[in-house]
């Protein structure tokens, strides 16, 4: 399906897995799709991002919770 939508992924084993994601515990599932264009992003550094840039861009403030 996602070739069909012009995606380039493959099928992959727990095997290759472990190739790609060398940290990853792949005995956990079966098989898994790779595609080579996919990104990575990691939440943390996301959020610090847009709460950087998002005062200065849209004039929004950011404030921690309080319980």
């Amino acid at each position: 399906m996602l070739n069909e939508r012009g995606v380039p992924s493959e099928l992959v084993t727990p095997e290759d897995v472990r190739e790609h994601c060398p940290g990853l515990q792949s005995e956990e599932f079966r098989g898994a799709t790779y595609c080579p264009t996919d990104g990575f992003a990691d939440p943390q550094i996301a959020l610090q991002g847009f709460a950087t840039r998002a005062p200065e861009r849209r004039g929004w403030r950011f404030e921690p919770v309080r319980k």
